[in-house]
């Protein structure tokens, strides 16, 4: 049609992992997460594990009381940050907006976007790299544990560093 250039647009791949998964321990292990490696969770025996393995203060953050968020929340997600959500860290006893809280918390804006959240609804219950919400930390009485991290999180963030 007498053009001797025509450009074409790129178009724009789709990410491997939605931003957004269905959280559900119980039925899926692992969960990919873009850029950073996988999330991994798993729920098991409170008593169980402990007398077999002996638990490292950092695992200690990243373990709750599955009975009581299953109680508490339903529809939980595996996500990333989006606007108006809020986080209660644990010992605070006080929810702040996620945006003040990750300023305060001094997590890098680069990474702020892209850090795995475990919400329900606005509510953030589990933040990589911090741990649990407050009041969901395992205590005398829970039965079954979850226990939720990021694999793969050193070695990406040497990569950016």
């Amino acid at each position: 049609n007498g053009l001797f250039w025509r450009e074409e647009q790129p178009r724009a791949a789709a990410p491997e992992t939605p931003e957004t998964q269905p959280f559900c321990p119980e039925k899926q292990a692992e969960y990919l997460w873009p850029g950073a490696g996988k999330v991994t969770a798993k729920v098991f025996p409170a008593n169980f594990e402990e007398k077999i393995q002996v638990v490292h203060k950092k695992d200690l953050k990243n373990r709750a009381d599955y009975a009581r968020i299953t109680t508490l929340y339903t529809s939980l997600v595996l996500r990333s940050r989006l606007p108006g959500d809020r986080f209660r860290p644990a010992g605070r006893g006080v929810s702040k907006e996620l945006r003040k809280w990750m300023n305060e918390a001094g997590i890098p804006p680069r990474e702020r976007d892209t850090l795995p959240l475990l919400a329900a609804g606005k509510q953030v219950l589990w933040i990589c790299g911090e741990g649990f919400a407050d009041g969901l930390a395992p205590g005398p009485d829970t039965e079954r544990l979850l226990q939720v991290k990021l694999e793969n999180w050193e070695e990406s963030n040497h990569d950016h560093a």
